[in-house]
């Protein structure tokens, strides 16, 4: 079994649907290091991210995005296409109505682009 394996869930886990979401955002890991991310998608309970580092399922990171403040938990990592970024599955510990705000905002961005709300 290759690391790949290791690192992605065994089955879908997740609950609610994922909306495409751009934006970089500056994330501080549990070891106190500070690094760059970005947004790929978010759902009402996580999102998925694009990371400068590999981080071990369990790891958790602090963001603050727009004056919302985030607790992340790392669910599975991978390496992205790239080879100097990493792609994330994280749970957000502390989302609440936060959460559900970005996630609106997200399919507000995703159906103007589109063209849906004219």
């Amino acid at each position: 079994m290759g690391a790949y394996a290791l690192t992605m869930p065994a089955q879908e886990e997740r609950r609610f649907g994922r909306v495409p979401m751009a934006g970089s955002f500056e994330c501080e890991y549990e070891d106190g290091v500070q690094g760059e991310a970005a947004w790929r998608s978010i759902s009402l309970e996580g999102a998925c991210v694009q990371l400068g580092r590999y981080l071990r399922p369990g790891r958790t990171m602090h963001v603050s995005y727009h004056g919302l403040d985030l607790e992340l938990r790392v669910v599975w990592c991978r390496p992205a296409a790239s080879e100097e970024w990493f792609v994330a599955g994280v749970q957000v510990m502390n989302g609440g109505p936060e959460l559900a705000l970005m996630t609106l905002m997200a399919l507000v961005q995703r159906l103007a682009a589109q063209g849906a709300l004219r």
